[in-house]
């Protein structure tokens, strides 16, 4: 290894461990394989551009007197990836500018996200340190409401090391908080900062082989939340799990993970606490070379939060005012297709559920209980290896026992992705 390409890789170590100090996390565990031929020695540089225009008859997903506009969207980035004997670091950085046709006050906003992740592979022993980094919005809710602008960070470290033959030992700690500014932007409603938060997340998986590509996995993790909670009652709560499941290697046909169990919530202050069902799914099944199915899943408890603001016939009503938390559960179904009689040209179909069912009654006489659904279709053409352009239909609509949470949205896009 020259002395220049152990100078990029210091700098790069330095400045992805830098970033994981005040962490987010992905999941990119395998390197992209991406087209291109910038590079300086073993370092490759990926620009990228996605560019789209959609039109929406909901901006703001209001239960009546919806209103539609044409958004445009830009997401320039670049992507580096440094390989080096069997490990390898990605940082990947990208902006989100959008603008509407309408509604430029409340709708606009450009925002900010870094990603980076660096796998050290030493055969048995194996370190993932995975960061994201955030300067987003919440989208607004109404005309006349503003954006809510956050930052938000998580770090994930997982150690690995495998025994002998059939076992595997996984340890991971998390990190992660979410911060809004000091802004009250609208009348009435509540202070956005009390829906900053700290999270910390301890835990270990234990995997057994069973199948040369299958494996089962029993997963402890104990989390620990705190909320803000300025002047309100207290809502922190340590969180605790324990879940089976079963995991493919990425090279089987079948790939991914199923992982469910019991899961338990005990909040500090009065909210009644939880214990029940957990669940975690992501699984892709590929049935042929041209035919590839996915499922995702999901059942956890999930605190409600204040800068998602609706109005009421009775005035400004906040999300908090639901109570402090719900059941969150939902599955995504999709099946992707390309067409071996034109190379390049591929179609996706999706359908999801969504239910969110509320705890408590908050400020209300009755539990909120809300099911959503989603359908779509998008058809892609990637000309060459740099170039790709679709066209997407999707349709969403939320059933609420409560009328002002009614909505339903009809959106069409059309993109295109420059990858160099």
């Amino acid at each position: 290894m020259t002395k220049k390409t152990i100078t990029i890789l210091i700098v790069m170590v330095a400045f992805v461990l830098g970033m994981s100090i005040i962490g987010y996390g992905f999941d990119l565990k395998t390197i992209k394989q991406i087209p291109g031929n910038i590079h300086i020695g073993n370092l490759k540089i990926h620009p990228y551009m996605d560019s789209s225009i959609s039109y929406t008859d909901n901006i703001f997903t209001e239960p009546d007197s919806e209103k539609g506009s044409t958004i445009y969207r830009v997401k320039p980035g670049v992507l580096f990836q440094f390989p080096f004997m069997t490990h390898f670091i990605q940082v990947d950085y990208h902006a989100d500018i959008q603008s509407a046709d309408r509604f430029h006050k409340e709708y606009d906003t450009e925002d900010h996200y870094l990603s980076s992740v660096i796998n050290l592979n030493f055969n048995r022993f194996n370190v993932v340190v995975t960061d994201n980094w955030q300067r987003a919005s919440n989208a607004p809710d109404y005309q006349g409401d503003i954006r809510d602008q956050y930052y938000y960070n998580q770090v994930r470290t997982e150690v690995s090391y495998k025994l002998a033959d059939r076992y595997k030992v996984t340890a991971f700690y998390m990190n992660e908080f979410k911060n809004y500014g000091n802004i009250k932007a609208r009348p009435n409603a509540y202070d956005p900062e009390l829906d900053n938060y700290w999270k910390n997340e301890y835990g270990f998986d234990l995997y057994y082989r069973i199948l040369p590509l299958t494996s089962i996995l029993l997963e402890y993790a104990y989390t620990d939340i705190n909320n803000k909670d300025e002047n309100l009652p207290d809502t922190d709560s340590e969180n605790h799990r324990v879940w089976f499941g079963v995991k493919w290697e990425p090279t089987a046909k079948i790939s991914g993970v199923i992982k469910g169990g019991y899961y338990r919530r005990e909040y500090d202050g009065p909210s009644d606490d939880w214990d029940g069902f957990g669940l975690k799914a992501n699984v892709i099944y590929n049935y042929s070379s041209f035919t590839k199915f996915s499922l995702q899943s999901f059942r956890e408890p999930v605190d409600t939060t204040v800068t998602t603001a609706v109005l009421l016939p009775s005035g400004l009503r906040t999300q908090g005012d639901y109570g402090t938390y719900y059941i969150s559960s939902g599955v995504t179904f999709s099946v992707e297709q390309t067409c071996p009689r034109f190379p390049g040209l591929s179609a996706k179909a999706y359908f999801s559920y969504t239910n969110d069912d509320y705890q408590e009654k908050g400020m209300f006489t009755e539990e909120r209980d809300d099911d959503r659904f989603r359908y779509g279709i998008d058809i892609s053409y990637k000309a060459a290896r740099w170039i790709k352009a679709s066209v997407g239909y999707s349709y969403m609509t939320n059933e609420s026992n409560f009328d002002s949470e009614d909505y339903r949205e009809n959106m069409f896009t059309a993109s295109l992705t420059l990858t160099f």
